[in-house]
This record gives structure tokens, C-alpha cells and sequence, in this order.
């Protein structure tokens, strides 16, 4: 059986870096919203880079490491 879990959706193409932090946020019983976390994780018109997602997420006292995998076919 799977775990129920708290979802945030996305608002737009740009947000969805800020819903998945969001998601993590609420697991933890953290609550924010979306814009807050959009200024904490950078995201632009264009989205969020990965830099910005650990930065903010250490910033929320997460600790984090982003890592590179090669997918094979």
C-alpha cells in the first residue's frame, strides 16, 4: 500500500522546481507558499536551476547534494 503524501501543483511551466520543494516542505509539516519559495530557489520566468534548488534548500535548513547519473538503455 502506498503512503499517502502531501501534493503541491504546479501553477504555471516556470513553477514546478517550487512545487516539488513545496512537497518536500509539507512532508515535514513546513508550510511556505509558492512565491516565498520561488524568491528562495531563484525561479524566473524560466524555471529553476539545480544551483538554485540546493541553495534553497540549505537555506531551509535541508541538507542537500545534487549528483549527475548516466541512464543506460
Amino acid at each position: 500500500m502506498l503512503k499517502k503524501y502531501p501534493c503541491t501543483m504546479q501553477h504555471d511551466q516556470s513553477d514546478c522546481a517550487a512545487a516539488v520543494v513545496s512537497t518536500v516542505l509539507l512532508s515535514y509539516k513546513k508550510e511556505l507558499s509558492i512565491m516565498k519559495i520561488r524568491e528562495i530557489i531563484g525561479t524566473d520566468m524560466y524555471g529553476t536551476t539545480v544551483s538554485g534548488i540546493v541553495s534553497g534548500l540549505n537555506k531551509l535548513n535541508f541538507t542537500v547534494k545534487a549528483v549527475r547519473v548516466a541512464l543506460e538503455d
